[in-house]
C-alpha cells in the first residue's frame, strides 16, 4: 500500500527508526516490491547495512559497514 503511493515519484526520502537487540540479531529493516517481485530491501547484520535494489534486471548491492547492533535505537534515512 505505502509503496504504491510512491509510484512515479522521482525524488523521495525514506526514514526508518529501528533497534537490534544485540550481536547476532539481524534482519530486514524495510523492503519494497512491485507486482512481480521484491525490488528493494535494506537488511542489517553484524557487519552493518546491506542495501539491495533491483535495477535493469539485476540486483545492485551496497554495504555500509558499522556497529548498529548495540541494542539502542537508530535512524536510517535513504534519499533518492
Amino acid at each position: 500500500k505505502d509503496v504504491n503511493t510512491l509510484h512515479g515519484v522521482t525524488d523521495c526520502t525514506i526514514y526508518a527508526q529501528f533497534r537490534v537487540r544485540g550481536v547476532g540479531q539481524f534482519g530486514t529493516i524495510l523492503a519494497a516490491r512491485d507486482d512481480d517481485r521484491q525490488i528493494m530491501n535494506v537488511d542489517i547484520d553484524d557487519d552493518g547495512f546491506v542495501y539491495r535494489a533491483f535495477v535493469k534486471g539485476q540486483w545492485c548491492e551496497y554495504r555500509a559497514h558499522g556497529d548498529w547492533n548495540d541494542g539502542g535505537w537508530h535512524d536510517l534515512v535513504i534519499r533518492a
